[in-house]
């Protein structure tokens, strides 16, 4: 029974490893495949290069050569605010791009036998490497997920309200209750009111079955933003 212990502290190390490896992977792989990758602007460009300046140098002075191991340990954590950043920025491409790159960075340092985790034993420095990459990952893939959430409700909130206009401008008598993908949910009109086009069931169709033949393209316009 003497190697039980060690037997389940190599399954303990094994099952650690693996599922950070799969929670940097997985994200980043997934949020690029998840829609088209927009051309990035100048700004965006420049933006990404001003950060990954600073990391660099932030990375070089305080982890590569810490005057002090144990201050540098401390400090490893600072770069959560890195990892953040772009989680802000650009939603959960971002937030999975950062923490991919920031522990190739911390892990690669301290296996070519630099940075301030090489103060600890071989067992402790794994543990306290996973530790740190456990936290410049999940907060900011929480972080990125929350950005992107609430830009896809804005983007469908201005493309409900760009169709809206629009049939107000058709039917101005009319209200109506739009899904984001323009199906109609509720027609409703008023007592007396007879709009010029009205189909005999709305619900359940498309936005564009509510105008007329040449107020479509204005209704399709609408949904293509």
């Amino acid at each position: 029974h003497a190697g039980l212990p060690s037997a389940l502290a190599l399954v303990w190390d094994w099952w650690r490893m693996n599922s950070l490896g799969g929670l940097l992977v997985a994200p980043l792989v997934f949020a690029w495949m998840a829609s088209p990758v927009p051309r990035p602007s100048r700004r965006q460009l420049l933006e990404a290069a001003v950060w990954a300046a600073l990391v660099a140098g932030f990375f070089h002075y305080d982890l590569l050569f810490p005057r002090d191991p144990g201050l540098g340990v401390v400090l490893s954590y600072a770069l959560l605010p890195a990892a953040l950043y772009p989680a802000v920025r650009w939603g959960t491409r971002g937030a999975a791009t950062a923490a991919v790159l920031l522990s190739l960075l911390v892990t690669g340092s301290t296996q070519e036998g630099m940075g301030p985790f090489l103060i600890a034993g071989p067992a402790v420095r794994h543990l306290a490497l996973q530790m740190l990459l456990l936290v410049l990952t999940v907060p900011p893939l929480l972080v990125g997920a929350l950005i992107t959430q609430l830009a896809t409700a804005e983007g469908d909130r201005t493309r409900l309200e760009s169709i809206r206009r629009a049939l107000l401008l058709l039917l101005p008598d009319v209200k109506y209750r739009l899904t984001p993908d323009g199906t109609v949910r509720e027609v409703i009109v008023p007592p007396g009111t007879e709009p010029s086009h009205m189909p005999a069931s709305g619900v359940g169709g498309a936005a564009t079955d509510l105008a007329a033949p040449e107020g479509r393209p204005a209704i399709s316009d609408a949904l293509g933003r």
